[in-house]
């Protein structure tokens, strides 16, 4: 305790002399001390001497310690422009230098743009990357993405579009990963297992057990090829405040789990719609985590 106190005094004596210093030092030094810092704040910088982007990406250099004209200019507009008030865009892969120029003097960066993910490339969306817990996919980028339950061995989140109002019925689409530590299985037998189990019948008494008048209509059961294999596909239609709702589950099995992605379409009032999402979500996914 008493090497504490002593530690607590030694600062507070610190403190003490760097308030009072200024005060009793010679002129000379003061006004060295105002010249340096006169000095220091005429410094003109800029902000990023190196950029990593993606294609399709933006940044934005900036000059201080100068109000002068700033001009930019870009050594391979091919692969990096930039604008009159230094924003960079990234054009496609490769590297490139941005100058910018006051008072004659140059100041550089160096752009490395790096190719975009052919997934997100080739979206039928403006898309995003996202990781669902082991796995990542991909989804609209005005999408958000719920977290519901991140457990060991069970992934489930919810994704709909950022503008949707939560306090209605939305369009979305709903993920579950869930591991098991087994090899992949054959589909004749997921395709057996999920014929025999997963009927209009479940489907109506599960409903009913929560409580839900829901009668479902239209159900249909069929093959998905995806990019994971082939997916056992579940579709119906059940009514919802009024509101006719289209819903699909796509269940398929892959080395160490079980995916579930369920696609609920409230008569394609999203853009784009929720089996849009939900299939190129289902394409997309990969195993980040083993």
């Amino acid at each position: 305790m008493k090497r504490l106190s002593k530690f607590f005094k030694v600062c507070a004596l610190a403190l003490t002399l760097a308030v009072v210093a200024p005060s009793i030092a010679p002129a000379n030094t003061v006004a060295a001390a105002q010249a340096a810092t006169k000095k220091a704040a005429a410094t003109v910088k800029l902000n990023k001497s190196k950029l990593t982007l993606t294609v399709g990406d933006t940044a934005k250099l900036t000059v201080s310690g100068t109000k002068s004209k700033v001009t930019w200019a870009t050594s391979k507009k091919t692969v990096a422009t930039v604008d009159k008030t230094g924003k960079v865009t990234a054009v496609k892969a490769g590297a490139a230098t941005i100058t910018a120029t006051v008072n004659k003097k140059k100041y550089t960066c160096k752009v490395t743009v790096k190719a975009q993910d052919p997934k997100i490339a080739k979206a039928p969306f403006k898309a995003q990357e996202v990781v669902f817990g082991d796995l990542k996919g991909v989804l609209p980028k005005d999408w958000e993405n719920q977290v519901l339950v991140n457990a060991e061995g069970t992934y489930s989140s919810a994704a709909y579009p950022k503008s949707a109002d939560l306090t209605a019925t939305v369009s979305g689409v709903q993920l579950l990963v869930q591991y098991n530590g087994l090899p992949k299985m054959e589909y004749s037998e997921v395709k057996d297992y999920f014929t025999t189990y997963i009927t209009e019948e479940l489907i109506n008494s599960q409903l009913a057990a929560q409580g839900l008048e829901i009668t479902v209509t239209d159900f249909k059961t069929s093959d998905f090829e995806s990019s994971l294999g082939t997916a056992f596909k579940t579709e119906y239609k059940i009514e919802v405040e009024g509101m006719v709702v289209s819903q699909a589950i796509y269940d398929v099995y892959i080395d160490n789990y079980l995916i579930q992605v369920s696609v609920s379409d409230m008569a394609g009032n999203t853009t784009p719609d929720a089996y849009t999402v939900g299939e190129y979500l289902l394409n997309t996914l990969e195993v980040v985590k083993k």
